[in-house]
């Protein structure tokens, strides 16, 4: 996809940090079809409306803090029930050699991988809202569960939305391909 034929809005995310779940995780669960809803009407929205980069920016930075607390009931109340999810080649030694299918089996896969791993957390820098694709890009840093080593890497999540979910995601392990995969190799 060229970068002339896709309108593009970059800005900074940031990182928030909430032990517990809010009011706001609360009413996401409780009231996920108006969830939906709404961002289905936000996505109507064009690109470069304010209105659409502060929801876009909220709803990642909440779904973010769910992450990193271990609330994947949040953190995923957006994805599709048959979404597809795509996975570097470095994490496929947790049974699933590419990627998922569906919402049940994403969940399953994050839970292993939440046990593989243990400690790690997502810091996002930088999100791009592509049309009807949005990527966020960022670090993943944490400790190894069994052997305690630190790291620090690249991370970046692409989703494809459509009706106001998620109905596919690919995550990256290089900056580099992330932004080609969008058209925005810098």
């Amino acid at each position: 996809m060229s970068q002339e034929s896709v309108e593009v809005v970059r800005q900074a995310v940031t990182r928030k940090v909430r032990s517990r779940r809010g009011l706001e995780d609360r009413l996401i669960l409780g009231l996920r079809p108006a969830v939906v809803l709404l961002a289905r009407l936000v996505w109507r929205l064009p690109v470069s409306s304010p209105r659409r980069q502060r929801f876009l920016r909220h709803g990642v930075e909440v779904a973010l803090e769910a992450h990193n607390r271990r609330d994947l009931a949040v953190a995923f109340a957006l994805l599709h029930e048959h979404c597809e999810s795509t996975f570097p080649a470095q994490m496929g030694g947790l049974g699933s050699a590419s990627g998922t299918r569906g919402r049940e089996e994403r969940l399953q896969f994050h839970r292993r991988f939440l046990d593989e791993w243990g400690e790690y957390r997502l810091e996002p820098e930088e999100l791009i809202d592509a049309g009807k694709r949005l990527l966020v890009v960022g670090r993943m840093k944490g400790t190894g569960l069994s052997s305690g080593a630190v790291f620090d890497n690249e991370w970046a999540l692409l989703t494809t939305i459509s009706a106001g979910q998620v109905i596919r995601e690919r995550i990256f392990l290089d900056h580099g391909q992330a932004l080609e995969a969008v058209g925005l190799l810098e």
